[in-house]
C-alpha cells in the first residue's frame, strides 16, 4: 500500500524542486523574522530573550573539569543561544541594541 499523502524525495538535479525549497525556506525566513520583530517590540518580549540568552551561557565557559557531559549539555545550551542571538542581530539589530541598553543600564 501507498500512502497518498507521501512526497516524492527531493531530487537536487530537478530545478522547478531547487527553487520550489529555496521559495519555500525564503518564505520561513521571512516570516521567522516578522514573529522575532513583534515579540521584540515589546518591553517583555526583550525581558524574556534577554533572560533565556543568559541563561544560554553566551559568555560563560562551557569546559567543566572533569565532567566531559556537563561541557557538552553547557555547548548545546550555548548553541541554542547563538541561534537565538544570530537571529536578532539579522532580524531586528536596533531591537537587540535596546534590550542590551534594557538590560545593562548603558
Amino acid at each position: 500500500m501507498t500512502d497518498s499523502t507521501a512526497r516524492a524525495p527531493f531530487d537536487p538535479n530537478d530545478q522547478k524542486q531547487v527553487q520550489d525549497r529555496a521559495r519555500h525556506a525564503k518564505d520561513r525566513q521571512r516570516d521567522s523574522d516578522q514573529a522575532i520583530k513583534a515579540f521584540m517590540s515589546h518591553q517583555a518580549g526583550r525581558a524574556w530573550v534577554w533572560d533565556h540568552l543568559s541563561a544560554c551561557g553566551l559568555y560563560r565557559m562551557s569546559a567543566r573539569a572533569g565532567d566531559a557531559h556537563m561541557t557538552y549539555f553547557h555547548e548545546g545550551e550555548r548553541n541554542i543561544g547563538l541561534r537565538l542571538l544570530a537571529q536578532l542581530q539579522r532580524a531586528c539589530p536596533d531591537l537587540y541594541a535596546t534590550m542590551t541598553e534594557e538590560n545593562t543600564g548603558d
